[in-house]
């Protein structure tokens, strides 16, 4: 992975949280495999999706007692196959994302709190690794710089529930659906249908601690 890349993302959120009031700034780690897959419109093409992970940290600004300004660094392992033309790319691509979503949360019932988060998210691939299934000749094809769009855009929307550790601390524990909204796949790229589009999308179940 580029490591400038992660680092100034992570200088980044501490800069932006270090500004906030103390009493409304959350800050917490968090865990999650990613079950990843391949969407396309394109009926002539077979997926298949893999499981991967992700690591990353949480910065979460209440603005009131019940809706926080959510957002991070997550660092996501994305994945996915995509058979057409008696070929077979298994794609894999590091991706650096800066989650931004609202969260609204229930009232605390026992120690227990329930919360939804809808929003998106901006991608910065930081690795690539594509295989094909027979091997292309590269006398005949022209190997390109990259296959995965170096950049993706995404909606998300999911929900989950906090553990009260006492004070601050929670647990917390979510699933989120994240939809891509651009085309994750270069377009130069003679294996695939060039009028369609072909997007990474995945379903993440987080695990985390905030503080």
């Amino acid at each position: 992975m580029n490591r400038k890349i992660i680092l100034s993302s992570v200088i980044m959120v501490f800069v932006f949280s270090s500004s906030l009031k103390a009493q409304k700034f959350q800050f917490g780690i968090h865990a999650m495999p990613l079950l990843n897959y391949v969407t396309t419109e394109d009926q002539d093409v077979e997926t298949a999706s893999k499981l991967k992970f992700g690591f990353g940290l949480i910065t979460q600004y209440n603005f009131t007692d019940r809706y926080s300004f959510a957002t991070g660094v997550d660092i996501l392992n994305r994945a996915g196959d995509i058979s057409l033309r008696d070929t077979t790319g298994s794609y894999s691509a590091g991706f650096v994302n800066i989650p931004i979503l609202l969260k609204m949360r229930s009232n605390e019932v026992g120690y227990m709190t329930y919360f939804a988060k809808f929003g998106g998210g901006l991608s910065f691939k930081t690795s690539e690794k594509v295989e094909f299934n027979p091997e292309f000749d590269k006398n005949k094809v022209e190997e390109l710089d990259y296959y995965i769009s170096p950049l993706n855009i995404t909606f998300a929307i999911g929900g989950g529930v906090e553990y009260n550790l006492g004070g601050s601390t929670s647990l917390v524990a979510e699933l989120t659906y994240n939809r891509s909204l651009v085309d994750n796949f270069s377009s130069d790229n003679i294996y695939l249908t060039s009028d369609a589009k072909y997007k990474l999308d995945y379903i993440a179940l987080m695990v985390g601690i905030i503080f």
